[in-house]
């Protein structure tokens, strides 16, 4: 039986790990997109929410009878033809 000499196994273990530095800049760049969406989406929120404090009460019940108004109007002229 050989036994490999002590100064070969250290000599394996300090070698440099490669870094694969286009991973890594796949890794950033995926990262850089997502952090810019959800400031995005933020931002999208905000914007939302002060359009949604400026709308007077009672306005979406006016819409709600438009719609439905519509309907009734689409149904009749459905049921004409």
């Amino acid at each position: 039986m050989t036994v490999a000499h002590p100064d070969v196994a250290t000599r394996v273990r300090a070698r440099p790990v490669p870094v694969n530095w286009a991973a890594i800049g796949v890794i950033v760049a995926i990262l850089a997109h997502l952090g810019a969406a959800i400031w995005f989406a933020s931002g999208i929120s905000a914007r939302m929410h002060a359009l949604e404090e400026q709308v007077p009460p009672g306005a979406l019940q006016r819409l709600d009878e438009r719609t439905l108004a519509m309907q009734r109007v689409l149904e009749h002229l459905e049921a004409r033809s």
